[in-house]
């Protein structure tokens, strides 16, 4: 009688994570997730484009309000925006949520609003705040 090799199942091969050092924050990063996240809370508010933005400043300690092309002078243009950037358009200001959406205020008649960065504005380009 001839014996039949046993299979024993194969374990699939556990690869572990390359461990690379953590990252450190640029000072703007924490900034930048200060600025989002009290942007994000106002939502639902009524108020203009620079209102959301001076509001979600004061938030990181930034007193500022301004015209929106004002807003330029608080960082640096960037061309990799991160949430919690600032995006600037032509008569408008928003704040970068990431995938392509933005906080927006004085939508529908001055509400605060997520939405897509595409607007009616031409956009300007986006400011990485100091």
């Amino acid at each position: 009688e001839v014996s039949q090799p046993v299979e024993t199942p194969v374990q699939p091969e556990l690869s572990t994570p390359e461990v690379s050092q953590p990252v450190q924050p640029e000072p703007s990063g924490s900034k930048a997730a200060g600025i989002i996240s009290a942007a994000l809370a106002q939502v639902g508010m009524t108020q203009d484009c620079t209102m959301l933005a001076t509001n979600a400043l004061a938030a990181v300690g930034i007193n500022f309000h301004g015209w929106p092309a004002d807003y330029a002078a608080l960082g640096s243009w960037t061309s990799n925006p991160i949430p919690g950037d600032l995006i600037i358009y032509s008569g408008h200001i928003a704040v970068y949520a990431g995938n392509g959406q933005a906080v927006h205020g004085g939508w529908y008649g001055s509400q605060t609003v997520l939405t897509t960065v595409e607007c009616d504005k031409a956009l300007i380009g986006y400011i990485r705040v100091a």
